[in-house]
């Protein structure tokens, strides 16, 4: 854990040092190629926490998160999804997300904007509270198409990458009983969700229209420390 926490911190002093762009072409980074070896690695046994399956993965209780590490520009935890529970179209506007299934399978089903600025004009009028505006209102209720990268299933030992304009809108639903690892830069909780209001058709049936969802939807989350089910190596 502390080599790919040290190689998540060197990816992140580049961002700080180049912005968005940098996260953007992060693969063709030497720092990304070191890192994505070191989580191609990474295994469940290497989170040396203690496993209870029965708790983690109840289907009647909210999903379980575990904060491993929270810094400014870092942030890693681990989702324990129960067979059918998983998350809606949603995004990490800015961010890179690294997610690697460390047991299970999850299935993804992403999505690239065709119109990046008129997706960032719709985000900016979020983010300034405009959305009362009649004209501002109007631009989120037309909504952004969006390119259907269809779905992928990730299994145990596989890596989905998102980055600020590749697969950064997507939704998850767990196949089976799934443990997550999650590795954000820079840290942030800002997200929007969306809803697919328009379906492609004909020549353009890979392109769908997306609406983003001025109320959220209800996901019940029970976070979990790190520290109360880590494991040392000598136990």
């Amino acid at each position: 854990m502390d080599n790919l926490i040290q190689l998540t911190r060197d990816m992140s002093t580049i961002y700080v040092e180049k912005g968005v762009t940098y996260l953007e072409d992060i693969e063709s980074c030497p720092h990304f190629l070191k890192f994505k070896e070191a989580l191609d690695k990474f295994s469940l046994e290497d989170l040396n926490i203690a496993y209870d399956k029965e708790f983690l993965y109840n289907p009647n209780e909210p999903l379980r998160y575990m904060k491993v590490l929270f810094e400014q520009y870092i942030g890693i935890g681990v989702f324990f999804l129960a067979k059918g529970k998983g998350f809606p179209i949603h995004d990490h506007p800015g961010l890179m997300v690294a997610s690697k299934v460390l047991d299970g399978k999850i299935s993804c089903h992403s999505y690239n904007p065709v119109d990046f600025d008129k997706r960032q004009r719709q985000l900016n009028i979020l983010l300034e509270k405009k959305e009362g505006d009649a004209e501002c209102a109007k631009e989120l209720e037309e909504g952004i198409l969006a390119e259907d990268l269809g779905e992928e299933v990730i299994l145990t030992g596989q890596t989905e990458i998102v980055t600020p304009k590749e697969r950064n809108m997507h939704c998850m639903e767990a196949t089976e009983d799934c443990c997550m690892l999650d590795i954000y830069i820079p840290n942030s909780s800002y997200r929007h969700f969306y809803s697919v209001v328009e379906e492609g058709q004909g020549e353009d049936k890979d392109l769908v229209r997306v609406k983003i969802q001025l109320t959220l939807p209800a996901l019940s989350l029970r976070l979990l420390k790190y520290e109360d089910y880590h494991q040392s190596k000598q136990e």
